[in-house]
């Protein structure tokens, strides 16, 4: 009789660990590759332009590195990224769309980053495992013990370096302030580019 119910509690143990994994979120990174325009070189559907102002770029961009990704210029404002597609604008996402920037210059194509490699570059925002969103930080931030703090979140948190794509699921390491002791591990459920 104890044999039976050992075997039942060990049996409702195994069941609720497995539930317990499962419900804890997904096992994998999931990466998503943004860009306003399609193929044909028109705006995305949903995409639309809030705003249509003048300027020119004149680098890769420092929030996204991949090939079509610009830092640019209107006025005394900077923009980046802003995107290119086979038209004389860019797009650079604002909000709930994109500001079109007509271009006053060509595009500086001997300045522009390599072409996306997800294994290398660092994502421009990633989405933890508790729901923050976190976006590549530009310019220069700080360190802790060697590690740049490369992603300022919604919640006033800081990550720290890049992410560790070793496992499905990656891994960052996060800071919840500058007046912390101690980062912990998270994961991180999306990868933006």
């Amino acid at each position: 009789m104890r044999f039976v119910v050992l075997l039942a509690v060990l049996g409702a143990a195994l069941c609720l660990t497995a539930a317990a994994g499962s419900a804890s979120g997904p096992t994998r990174t999931r990466v998503v590759i943004y860009t306003p325009f399609t193929t044909d070189g028109v705006l995305a559907t949903g995409i639309k332009v809030t705003q249509t102002i003048s300027g020119s770029c004149w680098t890769g961009a420092a929030g996204a590195r991949r090939s079509d990704a610009w830092r640019c210029m209107s006025g005394n404002s900077i923009y980046d990224p802003c995107f290119s597609g086979p038209l004389t604008w860019v797009a650079c996402p604002s909000g709930k769309g994109v500001i079109r920037m007509n271009l006053t210059k060509p595009l500086p194509r001997g300045y522009a980053d390599p072409p996306l490699n997800t294994n290398r570059s660092d994502p421009s925002e990633v989405t933890l495992a508790h729901g923050v969103t976190c976006s590549f930080a530009q310019g220069a931030t700080g360190a802790v013990a060697g590690l740049r703090l490369n992603y300022y979140c919604a919640n006033k948190a800081w990550l720290l370096g890049s992410p560790d794509r070793r496992a499905a699921l990656w891994t960052i390491l996060y800071l919840p302030s500058l007046h912390a002791t101690q980062a912990r591990t998270v994961p991180i459920y999306l990868a933006r580019w």
